[in-house]
């Protein structure tokens, strides 16, 4: 229920299928960083937020993930390849190791920021995080 106006105030549309985006978008993230480098991942990474949070796209089909991978990835990925990728077993193997990294330093949660080793849980926070950044 905060989530409206909390979009609201950061001036983030968002339209939402299901609450929160399946284990496939980790897997596609962890099999592109794999084989594009984390700068790919990165980016889709943001086209996932987006059409999850914003764009209301069901992210719980491979498919729809595949082929915005696609689209953001022009020329670096195909559709069928980045379905083979999402449920290959090297792209499982790397998703668990990257949700156990996250819990062994501290992470609960989305959004999770760790700066000079403090956590910050909560978009609530993110004033905190400017804050901690802007006094050093």
């Amino acid at each position: 229920e905060n989530l409206t106006p909390y979009g609201a105030l950061m001036q983030v549309p968002l339209q939402m299928n299901m609450m929160i985006p399946p284990t496939h978008c980790g897997r596609a993230f962890w099999h592109v960083h794999a084989a594009h480098g984390a700068e790919a991942a990165e980016k889709l990474a943001r086209a996932m937020y987006r059409a999850h949070w914003s764009d209301g796209k069901d992210l719980g089909q491979v498919e729809q993930i595949a082929q915005i991978a696609a689209q953001t990835l022009a020329g670096q990925v195909t559709e069928e390849g980045m379905k083979a990728g999402i449920m290959s077993a090297q792209a499982k193997k790397l998703h668990v190791d990257g949700v156990q990294a996250s819990i062994a330093a501290g992470v609960w949660g989305s959004p999770t920021f760790i700066v000079d080793g403090e956590i910050f849980w909560g978009v609530d926070r993110l004033w905190m995080v400017e804050e901690w950044l802007r006094q050093g």
